[in-house]
């Protein structure tokens, strides 16, 4: 469960959860299997992206029907101010949340900054949930749909396939409302998988804005049971009665 936003003020960091959704790249080839592309003619780009920071109440979302110019849709590979906007939002965060957001979300998005040679983001720290399952557990599949459902936290939404994306790149307002609504349930899935996998985490980002307190989710309400020992030193194993998880304290010499 999330920690309380009483517990927050023990935060001295901002978590951001982040996911986006990219356009498929248009390209001409001789072939429908295992073809290399003869050329591109439509490189791929941004449509959208949800987030939320954590203990705000509710997932924003943002696309590129939310920038009209010149008083229509936007040409499809004109994503620059949705750059702006998602670099700007990203700028605020200390910690980022997202699903294979290393290999993917992050990489994609440095992609399209440096095409529209934008300044990158500034230095964040990455929770990577994907990462996180891949060291931690080992379930059949490490999708989110997949880890969602069998962890009882729910199904990514159900939808038409390629075609909602093609109704984006078109235009229609009903492809968008759908695609931004498949967009935030995605964070909202993310979010809850998040805190399932914290407890877990041996590597999370500090986040205490004190000593004596979890570093992973800032609380006060620490138990010392045993010690965690080395050759010639030994931590206090600790455990956290908020987000139920272990963590080694200061190093005590022997």
């Amino acid at each position: 469960m999330p920690i309380s936003l009483k517990a927050l003020r023990n935060v001295d960091t901002k978590m951001l959860f982040l996911d986006i959704e990219t356009m498929a790249t248009l390209a001409w080839v001789w072939g429908a299997w295992d073809q290399n592309i003869i050329e591109v003619q439509e490189h791929e780009y941004l449509l959208s992206f949800a987030y939320k920071f954590a203990g705000d109440k509710t997932v924003k979302v943002l696309g590129l029907d939310d920038f009209k110019q010149d008083g229509g849709f936007p040409k499809a590979q004109n994503d620059k101010m949705l750059l702006e906007a998602l670099r700007d939002i990203i700028g605020q965060a200390d910690i980022i949340v997202a699903h294979n957001g290393r290999a993917f979300d992050l990489q994609k998005i440095n992609s399209r900054l440096m095409v529209h040679q934008l300044p990158p983001i500034q230095p964040y720290r990455m929770f990577d949930t994907l990462t996180e399952l891949r060291k931690n557990a080992r379930f059949i599949s490490n999708k989110l749909d997949h880890i969602a459902d069998e962890m009882s936290v729910g199904r990514k939404m159900a939808h038409e396939g390629f075609g909602l994306w093609l109704g984006c790149a078109q235009g229609d307002s009903k492809a968008w409302k759908k695609m931004k609504a498949y967009n935030r349930h995605d964070v909202e899935l993310l979010e809850e998988l998040y805190y399932r996998l914290r407890p877990y985490s041996m590597t999370h980002p500090n986040v205490a804005n004190s000593l004596n307190r979890c570093r992973k989710c800032g609380s006060p309400n620490l138990k010392q049971e045993g010690f965690v020992f080395t050759n010639f030193r030994r931590k206090p194993r600790e455990f956290c009665f908020d987000c139920k998880g272990w963590q080694e304290g200061s190093v005590e010499k022997m």
